[in-house]
């Protein structure tokens, strides 16, 4: 009797792994999507890092804007009841008879000195590049700046624009002021 030896050959067809080039292949691949999905990633978080500034800037700004806006409304009538109590109003800063100032500063800070606070002045806003103030009429025709009849004031346009962080914003209101609405004094 005759045996017969079978050996097994490992053909293409059958073959356990991957090759060299098959390998390289597919990591080419990957990295060509992980360096896409990366620049996406980075480009994602500078749009959020963005919005966040932005939103914070104008978070500060409304703050600042209502505290002016506050203040000014809260201004009451002169000594002889004509006028409202401002003592000076130029096209960037507010005085009240009590002492009450709202400036710009040099170094491009909202500022509050208030005379109930002694010797302190209030930060309102940093970074603050506009800060301008407009007064009106009764018939809201503008009055030439400085206002040196206050008789005349009965609204004030506040502009603020501030920077930071690459995010630049701008807010805009008119105050009207209370003492001098109908009625106020009763």
């Amino acid at each position: 009797m005759m045996q017969h030896r079978t050996t097994s050959h490992n053909t293409r067809g059958t073959r356990g792994g991957f090759t060299l080039v098959e390998a390289i292949c597919s990591m080419t691949i990957v990295s060509i999507v992980a360096v896409g999905g990366m620049s996406s990633l980075v480009s994602a978080i500078a749009q959020y890092r963005d919005t966040v500034a932005s939103t914070r800037l104008h978070a500060d700004m409304s703050a600042a804007m209502d505290r002016v806006v506050k203040e000014i409304r809260s201004v009451g009538l002169n000594a002889a009841g004509n006028a409202p109590a401002i003592s000076s109003l130029t096209a960037t800063s507010l005085a009240t008879v009590g002492g009450l100032v709202i400036t710009l500063n040099a170094s491009g800070s909202l500022m509050l000195t208030d005379p109930a606070l002694p010797s302190q002045s209030y930060t309102l806003l940093d970074s603050v590049t506009t800060f301008s103030i407009q007064g009106f009429d009764q018939s809201n025709t503008a009055l030439a700046m400085p206002v040196v009849a206050m008789s005349q004031l009965e609204r004030a346009q506040i502009t603020l624009t501030a920077t930071r962080q690459g995010a630049v914003a701008t807010l805009r209101t008119r105050v009207f002021l209370r003492c001098m609405s109908a009625g106020a004094g009763l």
